[in-house]
């Protein structure tokens, strides 16, 4: 219950918390992930197990913005490229549809270039529901949102669901 330096002796520029995992950029880029790895959300290949020391993401891509959801993660590299990561229900990855985890990181559709990126969303876990999305800033100062639109959450003007960003 007090602070505690993260093991593994690395520095980091950015830090974001997810609903049990936690992602880091390094002074150069480089993106790290800790904690729950249930549903492949830390990026390292696999979607099992916990880890308690930072694990590099796949790739060795260099990322200028990283964010953690409640399940999944998402990046923006260098070039602008949007990556996610984790679990995809409502297709919140944004590389429409496929596989229910997708434990490295796989390209935003769309080839949009962006900024920044937020990794949001919300599990009623009394119900079993969960509202999913995920949104970034494009390098044109652009909004773009994707996944579940139940309550028009991605701001699209109506209730349905996106794949890709809209």
């Amino acid at each position: 219950f007090v602070p505690t330096p993260v093991a593994g002796g690395l520095t980091f520029a950015v830090l974001s918390g997810g609903g049990q995992h936690t992602c880091g950029l390094t002074r150069i880029g480089a993106a790290y992930c800790w904690g729950s790895n249930a549903s492949g959300q830390l990026g390292v290949g696999t979607g099992v197990g916990s880890r308690p020391i930072p694990l590099a993401v796949s790739g060795g891509a260099r990322y200028v913005s990283i964010a953690a959801g409640p399940t999944h993660s998402c990046a923006v590299a260098t070039g602008g490229v949007a990556f996610c990561w984790g679990r995809n229900p409502g297709s919140l990855l944004g590389i429409g549809g496929g596989a229910d985890v997708v434990p490295t990181p796989m390209a935003v559709a769309g080839g949009l270039r962006f900024v920044s990126i937020t990794a949001g969303g919300y599990r009623y876990r009394a119900r079993g529901l969960d509202f999913p999305l995920t949104a970034g800033v494009t390098t044109d100062g652009l909004t773009y949102a994707w996944g579940d639109n139940s309550f028009g959450q991605l701001g699209s003007g109506s209730n349905t669901s996106a794949t890709v960003p809209v």
